[in-house]
Order: structure tokens, then sequence, then C-alpha cells
């Protein structure tokens, strides 16, 4: 959640490259595509949606 919230893409990259869940929840229930939207990281949008978050 972090990487999408400051927009870090390579961690967002090296995480969704070790096989992390791109759909994982936090505890508000929010996604990190969802955060990575509101915060307008677009390159961590896309890392994420090629890695299978919807």
């Amino acid at each position: 959640m972090l990487f999408a919230y400051h927009g870090n893409a390579e961690t967002a990259r090296m995480l969704l490259d070790s096989g992390v869940d791109a759909n994982m929840l936090n505890g508000r229930e929010q996604s990190p595509l969802a955060c990575a939207v509101f915060k307008a990281h677009d390159e961590a949008v896309r890392l994420l949606y090629a890695g299978g978050a919807d």
C-alpha cells in the first residue's frame, strides 16, 4: 500500500515480480490500485493493472 501511496513504481515492480497479490486490501478495505489512482501515480497504476490488479 505504501508504494502505491508514494508512487514508488520500482518497488511496485519488485513486489509484483516476486508474486505479491496485487489485489490485497489493507485494514480499511482499500486496494493499492485505488490508492495509486487516488494519488494520480500513473506509472504505479499501469504496473498494478499489468500485474493483475482490478
